[in-house]
């Protein structure tokens, strides 16, 4: 079997996921052309970019406030899509959130390592969304909703990610790998040894090895039959 490449929000969902439900939740990310896997990296990209600029030109309110905008006319569209509005307005809530925590911060935007973990035949891709550093100490942030996801959840992300950091050869303490919120405006860190979940990544990395062939592309979705396609032919 070839090396499986996931991201730690992946692994995260299915450590505390049923047996029956793993090939269901890794589909999106095996066939990630075709589903949510591709999109989810990218949903807090706008977000992503704006914090940047914002700290790139010494924390300018106006860089947020004009980003809100432009958000705020697409969530206001109603000739767009659906999705689009929502992640419109998602990243509006996360621009917010991220102003009351770290609007003040004098972050300096560094560039965002590969940070990667190899357990067995899984190669777990812990990226932050942002590598900051204040005062010569690096900052590693995730942005996200923890809404759907416990606090174990969002622990082992953080433990992911920061593993993955070391094993690169940075050193980051737990305090510096930090879970925005973006739902509750708070920030997450973990309060656990480094090894605490270690077991728990080894059995679910096991797991996925399991069923990874079993996972199957999803079913195309079947046009309708109507008397006016019917009658077209």
């Amino acid at each position: 079997m070839s090396q499986i490449r996931l991201p730690a929000t992946c692994i995260a969902e299915l450590a505390y996921a049923t047996p029956g439900a793993r090939a269901s939740k890794l589909r999106p990310y095996k066939y990630s052309n075709r589903g949510e896997g591709a999109g989810r990296s990218a949903y807090y990209k706008g977000t992503r970019d704006t914090v940047r600029e914002y700290h790139r030109s010494q924390n300018n309110t106006r860089v947020l406030r004009q980003a809100i905008e432009r958000l705020t006319a697409i969530e206001n569209d109603l000739s767009l899509p659906r999705q689009t509005r929502t992640k419109a307005r998602k990243n509006i809530e996360a621009l917010y959130a991220y102003e009351d925590l770290y609007g003040a911060r004098k972050f300096t935007v560094m560039p965002n390592h590969f940070l990667a973990l190899e357990v067995g035949s899984v190669t777990i891709k812990a990226q932050p969304d942002l590598w900051v550093s204040e005062n010569g100490t690096e900052v590693l942030i995730k942005i996200g909703v923890a809404k759907n996801r416990s606090a174990d959840q969002v622990d082992l992300l953080l433990h992911l990610i920061r593993k993955a950091a070391i094993k690169t050869g940075y050193k980051i303490r737990a305090r510096n790998v930090v879970y925005l919120n973006t739902k509750t405006g708070e920030e997450v860190i973990s309060h656990r040894p480094l090894n605490y979940f270690n077991r728990t990544i080894v059995n679910t990395c096991h797991a996925i090895s399991g069923v990874w062939q079993d996972v199957r592309p999803p079913v195309p979705r079947q046009r309708p039959v109507t008397s006016q396609n019917v009658n077209s032919k």
